[in-house]
């Protein structure tokens, strides 16, 4: 299988050196690395360039795509993903970096399993030390995506998987400009519905936790904005699909509970929700989590009401969801 390695670039000239040398170092050979420069202010792609001489067997692999306008990071994931030629793809950040085998590893389980995607175990890293080692989920697809959509039980990570490219054709999955903060949640609980979806314990990312500047540390009003935006993508997804979908449906539901709970806790308002949605709530749990939220109950007792259904539905999920058939793929359904 031959596979792409999109990175996407901006404002890392201080770790970049540390990504590029374990992407060209690679133990896999058939790899092809599409950076996008998405107007990057520093001099991240000449650092980048300087590492790929010292590899002069991958330089013939290697696309480096300069948007004329910084455009953010969903667009650099979809340029990326637009100009890779692989059979399967792997996003990497460009501050974080890979153990050396990690293409290999999951490329192996992917041809021992024939699953669509694969996860694998990562690191968390602050300091050249690590933090912490996270096991990829062990257990059945459907449930797993049923808590991605909820959020905080597990993190809707892009990176550390390896994904067949036809899954983003089958899915109707793509990368949106604008959502940059949130671009995992409105991606990959869709390219994981309905998937095969296999996993290795062997550690094939190190997720930088120390560098302050990332999306994942800030919430401007622009990455609010994407939140929402996020949220509501991924929403409408659950609620297009024309199969038995109750159980996602309440777990989608769930998530939007929660960006209800920031919008109160941070004093944001609900005025760009309220424009970008059109939301009612569903079911009767929803509908009293939405109330309390909204009202002027204290933000403790509404979020206590939030944790109860939210564990109550993990609860429901492991011991009553039962697989229900379905015409197209029904090894994976409720």
């Amino acid at each position: 299988m031959k596979v792409s390695l999109l990175v996407p670039v901006y404002g890392v000239e201080q770790y970049v050196a540390r990504c590029a040398e374990s992407l060209f170092g690679q133990t896999y050979n058939d790899l092809e690395y599409v950076f996008v420069d998405d107007c990057t202010p520093d001099n991240s792609i000449g650092v980048i360039k300087s590492v790929l001489e010292r590899f002069p067997e991958r330089r013939d692999s290697v696309k480096i795509i300069r948007h004329e306008v910084n455009r953010g990071l969903g667009a650099a994931r979809a340029t990326a993903l637009a100009a890779s030629t692989g059979d399967c793809v792997m996003h990497v950040d460009s501050d974080d970096y890979m153990p050396v085998g990690a293409v290999e590893a999951l490329c192996r389980r992917m041809e021992e399993t024939g699953a669509d995607v694969v996860d694998g175990a990562y690191e968390r890293v602050a300091d050249g030390k690590t933090v912490e080692t996270c096991m990829p989920y062990h257990g059945r697809t459907d449930r797993y995506v049923c808590m991605l959509l909820c959020q905080n039980i597990f993190s809707n990570r892009i990176w550390g998987r390896l994904y067949r490219r036809e899954r983003y054709k089958r899915c109707g999955v793509e990368h949106i400009e604008g959502i940059d903060y949130g671009e995992d949640y409105s991606v990959v609980p869709g390219l994981l519905y309905k998937s095969d979806r296999a996993w290795t314990d062997e550690v094939v990312y190190c997720y930088r936790a120390d560098n302050a500047s990332s999306y994942t540390h800030a919430m401007s009003d622009k990455n609010y904005s994407s939140y929402v935006n996020a949220v509501h993508t991924t929403y409408d997804m659950i609620l297009n699909y024309d199969d038995y979908t109750g159980h996602y449906r309440t777990a989608v539901e769930i998530g939007v509970m929660n960006l209800w709970r920031y919008l109160r806790s941070s004093g944001r308002g609900y005025k760009l929700m309220e424009e970008v949605f059109n939301y009612e709530p569903y079911g009767v749990m929803a509908w009293i989590c939405y109330h309390l939220i909204r009202s002027r109950c204290p933000l403790k007792l509404a979020d206590k009401a939030y944790r109860m259904w939210r564990t109550m539905f993990i609860k429901f999920i492991y011991v009553y969801g039962k697989e229900k058939p379905d015409t197209r793929q029904t090894s994976h359904t409720w």
